[in-house]
């Protein structure tokens, strides 16, 4: 709800601009960057989105550990999605370093998964399983909060097997990942795993399993 997004940032910085005090004031721009940054990328200027990323960066104080790894993760998708890979690996083994440091897993394993798909599309598949490996071992064995992330792992893992042709495998992947996948449902991630899904469907000569998944993702986009 893109439109609804920007009427509220308008009248955020409205009133940032009005009401807020230094140092107050900084922390609050820092956080209208970010919630920019995302907004503008969901609308395809990825460019003035990272700009708006590495603003928000200078804003947000030290000791806001959840900001800063929030905008810096951010950047590093944002980098992955414009084609800059060399400042997205950058961004994201930062993300991936600070939060191992402060025992941030999602952001940890979310990072990880986001550089793996990195190697992946450069064709550096044995590099990409085992990014996914190791985020799948940075999940503890137990608690309900990290199954969304659990999910992510099983989904990347599902498009590395099916790159490899192993695609029973890949199946049983993704089959998982979208059990688990309703704990972190975020719509993007919904459309990566129906669209893998359909391409090891189509693998597997199921041109209906393979239909059927992609009416699902459309529906999601």
């Amino acid at each position: 709800e893109l439109v609804e997004a920007d009427r509220l940032l308008e009248v955020a910085e409205n009133r940032i601009r009005a009401e807020f005090s230094s140092p107050d004031r900084l922390v609050m721009r820092g956080q209208l960057a970010y919630v920019k940054s995302r907004v503008t990328a969901m609308r395809g200027d990825l460019q003035r989105a990272i700009a708006l990323c590495l603003a928000a960066r200078e804003y947000v104080p030290a000791g806001n550990l959840a900001l800063q790894l929030d905008c810096q993760i951010t950047l590093g998708y944002e980098y992955f999605l414009a084609g800059d890979y060399a400042n997205a690996d950058q961004a994201l083994n930062e993300t991936i370093h600070s939060g191992i440091t402060t025992g941030a897993i999602i952001n940890t394993v979310a990072a990880s998964c986001l550089l793996a798909r990195l190697y992946a599309v450069q064709g550096l598949l044995k590099q990409s399983y085992e990014m996914y490996q190791t985020a799948a071992q940075s999940i503890p064995e137990v608690g309900g909060p990290h199954l969304g992330v659990r999910g992510l792992v099983e989904i990347g893992m599902a498009d590395v097997l099916y790159e490899r042709n192993d695609l029973d495998a890949a199946l049983v992947r993704i089959k998982k990942g979208l059990d688990l996948l309703p704990f972190w449902d975020k719509a993007d991630d919904w459309v990566l795993a129906y669209i893998t899904l359909a391409r090891i469907h189509l693998a597997q000569a199921n041109t209906s399993g393979a239909i059927g998944a992609v009416e699902k993702a459309f529906r999601l986009i």
